[in-house]
C-alpha cells in the first residue's frame, strides 16, 4: 500500500512539472531593445530603407532591413553599423548612432526573422 501511494505521489509531482513547464511555442515577452530599435528605424531610417518586411525601400539603392537580416548576424550587423561614419557614406546622410542605438537597431533587424517581427 505504501508503495502504491509513493508511485501515485511521484506521478502527481511529475505531472505537475509538465503542467508548470513553459510551452516551447509560448509567445516570448516583448524585448524593449527591439521596440526601441523599431522606433529608431522608423524615425531615422524609413526615409530611405524599408524598415518593415514586405515593403520596398523608398530609395531603390537602400537595402531593405529584412535583407540585412539575411546578410548579417547581430554581431556583424553591429560592426557594420559602427563602420558607417558620422559623415556621408555610400549616398547615406550622416547617421551618427550611439552604441545603444546600434544595439537596439541590430536587435530590431534580427527580430524581423522571428514570428514577432
Amino acid at each position: 500500500m505504501r508503495r502504491a501511494l509513493l508511485i501515485v505521489a511521484l506521478l502527481s509531482s511529475v505531472a505537475g512539472l509538465a503542467v508548470a513547464a513553459p510551452s516551447p511555442t509560448a509567445p516570448r515577452a516583448p524585448d524593449p531593445a527591439v521596440d526601441r530599435g523599431h522606433q529608431l528605424a522608423t524615425r531615422r531610417c524609413a526615409q530611405c530603407h524599408a524598415v518593415r518586411p514586405g515593403r520596398e525601400s523608398p530609395d531603390g539603392d537602400a537595402p531593405q532591413f529584412s535583407s540585412l537580416r539575411l546578410r548579417f548576424n547581430e554581431i556583424s550587423l553591429q560592426r557594420r553599423l559602427a563602420a558607417i561614419p558620422w559623415s556621408r557614406h555610400a549616398g547615406m546622410p550622416p547617421v551618427g548612432l550611439s552604441d545603444a542605438d546600434r544595439s537596439d537597431l541590430a536587435a530590431y533587424i534580427e527580430s524581423l526573422g522571428s514570428p514577432r517581427g
